[in-house]
């Protein structure tokens, strides 16, 4: 997630080599987070109202949805619709693919002030992970995962040293990007 911050690229990685077999420009800069779906991803960014929809082949906006998330800052993907975190308005929505419209929106269940980072689905389970930093103490943060249903219902949570931000579900396992101390 770094590399596309910095240096506004969309990277696709082979999973055996670890090494770099193509890039594509993004038509826009500051990058928050993106999410796969069908040969596609899906970009948010923090400076504007869009949420677009590129081909992997080639980095051509396929589809641009406008959303009225304040601060918006993760993404995924349920295999229907996006949720998005917004960093500002301390709140998850799940956005329709189709028509760019908030179907639903909830309030994190942190108390504010928060610092709402990355999202994660877990397709098997159907449930949703939340990175979450209380950022009134950086130099020790008291941050959480939350794992919540699609209704916004707090299941689970994990207090963690970490700043989780880049979040995403595979192999059973919860991958954190740990902002703070540059791990995973």
């Amino acid at each position: 997630m770094r590399f596309i911050l910095l240096f506004l690229l969309l990277n696709f990685y082979n999973a055996q080599s670890q090494l770099v077999i193509d890039s594509i420009p993004t038509p826009f800069s500051s990058v928050n987070d993106i999410a796969y779906s069908e040969n596609a991803i899906w970009v948010v960014t923090g400076g504007t109202p869009f949420i677009q929809k590129l081909d992997t082949s080639n980095g051509n906006i396929l589809k641009t949805l406008t959303h009225s998330v304040d601060g918006p800052f993760g993404l995924t993907f349920d295999g229907t619709n996006l949720w998005v975190s917004g960093n500002i308005s301390d709140s998850i929505f799940q956005i329709d693919t189709i028509t760019g419209n908030t179907i639903a929106s909830y309030p994190t269940p942190g108390a504010a002030p928060e610092h709402v980072l990355g999202l994660a689905w877990n397709k098997d389970s159907s449930k949703l992970y939340l990175g979450d930093s209380h950022v009134s103490n950086p130099v020790s943060p008291s941050d959480t995962l939350y794992v919540l249903d699609t209704l916004g219902n707090l299941l689970n949570q994990k207090k963690t040293t970490q700043l989780p931000g880049g979040l995403t579900y595979g192999a059973n396992y919860l991958w954190v990007c740990d902002n703070f101390y540059d791990s995973i």
